[in-house]
């Protein structure tokens, strides 16, 4: 902390982040303007190799678990200079030396959502982005490894919805990361604007199919479903045809496991609205996106029972066409025995 001295208008900040840091949840104070938390936070990372990270961990933490909403927002309005911000990221969540300050860089990137992943330009190379994402996936690997944290797992989802956007980090992440997908339910419903923005792109589905496989591929399709009734005509008719694959193969996927979903989704539904007076004015939104998920379970329903009829038919036709083997050549065996 000595060289905040150099600036008097850090003290603010740094005595609200180390306050913010050592207090408990509850008794956290307010971050106070988090305009003065950023210029803390930007000065401390210019000078990292003189100060160390004790201050950016605190920093962190405070935004992380004190900043309203509001203030949220402003964090991603601020002027870091995208591509500084991206390396100093990069190289906390390589940081083995400081597994708190890691799990805290990680906590804040959905932070940075329309800071960061709404566009290609803080990832202006290849290098960059390549170490970004295997930063990224070194982290979330490690800090899940073992006893389960939630908050890292939602992190860790969100950030892979965000930069499964983005064709330049896309074709950057190890095949096994896209197992984070089974843990969609978790964030499904939390109005992501990284969950909008993937949910909506047609080129996801394709390429988890072709670098992770199906198996790779399940989990994107499970949270595909859940917003059938929000997709785009080309994301849902992807959508349908690889289930209809995955339905009709031999090896197939269970579907009962997304119908559950509906079922668990469509019962919370039921009874959110049963808990509101009938002219509660959020009654009618709710009953509608009740409507619309029965309807996309019953589409998904009759792709699973098409797919039953398709594998039954699969296995007939091989008994069907060896009947019609011997009934041709029975006529030629009578008569090879009539002139023998």
């Amino acid at each position: 902390m000595g060289l905040v001295k150099r600036d008097d208008r850090l003290w603010i900040p740094a005595r609200l982040s180390m306050k913010g840091a050592y207090s408990s949840t509850e008794w956290i104070p307010p971050t106070g303007d988090l305009k003065n938390i950023l210029d803390f936070l930007h000065f401390h990372i210019l000078q990292r190799e003189s100060i160390g990270d004790e201050p950016i961990y605190h920093a962190f933490r405070s935004i992380v678990i004190d900043a309203s909403v509001e203030k949220r927002r402003s964090l991603a309005a601020y002027d870091f200079g995208s591509s500084f911000f991206i390396d100093a990221i990069t190289e906390l969540l390589s940081n083995k030396d400081h597994i708190p300050l890691r799990r805290m860089s990680l906590l804040i990137l959905p932070e940075l959502d329309s800071l960061l992943f709404t566009s290609e330009i803080a990832f202006d190379d290849t290098e960059r982005a390549s170490k970004f994402v295997g930063a990224w996936s070194a982290a979330i690997g490690e800090l899940l490894h073992g006893t389960a944290n939630p908050h890292v797992e939602v992190a860790g989802i969100k950030i892979l919805l965000a930069i499964s956007n983005l064709r330049c980090l896309r074709v950057h992440i190890p095949p096994e990361r896209w197992d984070l997908a089974y843990k969609f339910p978790v964030i499904l419903y939390s109005s992501s604007s990284s969950m909008q923005r993937c949910t909506q792109n047609p080129d996801i589905l394709p390429y988890i199919k072709q670098s992770a496989g199906v198996t790779g591929a399940l989990g994107w399709l499970g949270m595909l479903w859940m917003k059938y009734h929000s997709l785009l005509k080309e994301v849902r008719e992807d959508l349908e045809a690889e289930t209809r694959a995955i339905s009709s193969s031999s090896s197939h996927f269970d579907l009962d496991s997304y119908v559950s979903l509906f079922d668990s989704e469509l019962a919370r539904l039921r009874a959110k609205i049963e808990r509101l007076e009938p002219l509660d004015r959020s009654v009618p939104q709710l009953r509608a996106e009740l409507d619309a998920m029965a309807r996309s379970k019953d589409r998904l329903v009759e792709i699973q029972k098409d797919g039953m009829i398709e594998r039954q038919n699969k296995r007939q036709r091989p008994l069907s066409q060896a009947k019609e083997r011997r009934n041709t050549l029975q006529p030629r065996n009578v008569l090879q025995g009539i002139f023998s």
